[in-house]
């Protein structure tokens, strides 16, 4: 009886402690077709041309906050493996309330991560309701992580000269 109990507590446990949420292998590939979307744990996919993620790449979701400086990012963040690139379409990041980390839902911006590790922030459309952020992408982007921070306190990391 013990045995039945644990095993199924591990059941129910593993999606909490492991944060991987898509796996494409090495020689596959996850096709999107334009008009159609995919969530992967609260981010959507939904691509204005066919989109196509190529193995071997794993995207994943972790509740750290990305911090530049005394910026920070909210508590949620979707990484890739592999860079994801030439994407042209709309990405919908959904958070909860209690990961803004003192982030003003009105202020809430996208950021994405280049390979170069630099993050550029796009002002899109905060949904306070459905607690979503998106941005429509009409130009190729390519990155390799997706989280939200502060319109006032981005990730961005400016030159000065």
């Amino acid at each position: 009886m013990k045995t039945h109990v644990l095993s199924l507590a591990g059941l129910f446990l593993c999606p909490f402690l492991f944060s991987q949420i898509l796996t494409v292998n090495a020689g596959s590939s996850a096709s999107i077709a334009p008009g159609s979307s995919i969530t992967l744990d609260g981010l959507e996919i939904a691509p204005s041309d066919t989109y196509v993620i190529n193995g071997a790449n794993d995207v994943s979701r972790s509740a750290t906050a990305v911090s530049s400086g005394s910026n920070s990012s909210v508590s949620r963040v979707y990484s890739s493996a592999a860079l994801l690139s030439g994407f042209t379409g709309t990405l919908s990041f959904s958070y909860l309330e209690g990961e803004l980390n003192g982030i003003s839902e009105g202020d809430l911006v996208l950021e994405l991560q280049a390979d170069d590790d630099s993050w550029t922030s796009y002002l899109g459309t905060v949904d306070e309701v459905n607690n979503t952020v998106s941005y429509t992408f009409n130009d190729p982007v390519s990155f390799k992580a997706v989280t939200a921070s502060s319109a006032d306190a981005t990730l961005t990391i400016e030159d000065i000269y």
